[in-house]
């Protein structure tokens, strides 16, 4: 749970997200506010949801500890458009019987990260971003090794995958993944969601 002291790092309107696309059930309208810091570890993270019309009134980006008022990080905000795109699930060659008898022969694992590169490039319609922010899918963690699993994994689903540059430029590259069970995220119990931050 957040306690205030977590910068707003993203802001989604719901409408503007194309719905037939989605695997995952948002609100129609509406905006997502995630808030957690992008330094590593996060103390704590949220996810609220403000409903269309809803009243809200500005507060000053401070919160006060042993007496002393602290400044809230703020990032300078940058517009950011959805863009439909296509994700695989980690290792999915593991899965496919003919990928593994590639593997067990002669055949160049480099082979089928190129293959995985040019397919998902292609869905983007280009070359696909470096740095993102993905809602849904499946997610792309960066401390994996083949045999661990993802955060994904089971029960859970991805619900946002947020690279520390697609918010501040200047940041270190540190990876924030949000997952939870897909009846948590339809019935909008945010609090149930799980956080990992990756480095």
């Amino acid at each position: 749970m957040a306690e205030g002291r977590e910068p707003l790092l993203l802001t989604v309107n719901c409408a503007a997200l194309p719905p037939d696309v989605l695997d995952i059930e948002l609100p129609a309208d509406g905006h997502l506010l995630f808030f957690t810091d992008l330094e590593y570890p996060p103390e704590s993270s949220m996810v609220l949801h403000v409903s269309a019309g809803a009243q809200t009134t500005e507060q000053a980006a401070t919160y006060e500890l042993d007496g002393e008022t602290i400044p809230v990080r703020f990032y300078e905000p940058h517009t950011l458009y959805p863009v439909v795109g296509l994700t695989l699930e980690n290792n999915w060659h593991c899965a496919a019987p003919e990928t593994l008898t590639f593997l067990d022969g002669d055949g160049d694992p480099n082979v089928l990260g190129d293959f995985e590169d040019a397919v998902l490039d292609m869905a983007f319609g280009g070359t696909r971003p470096a740095v993102r922010v993905q809602i849904g899918g499946f997610c792309d963690p960066w401390d994996m090794v083949p045999w661990d699993i993802a955060p994904d994994a089971g029960d859970l689903v991805l619900f946002a995958q947020m690279h520390a540059q697609a918010i501040d430029y200047e940041e270190g590259p540190t990876l924030s993944l949000i997952v939870g069970t897909r009846e948590d995220i339809a019935a909008r119990r945010y609090a149930n969601l799980q956080y990992e931050q990756q480095t």
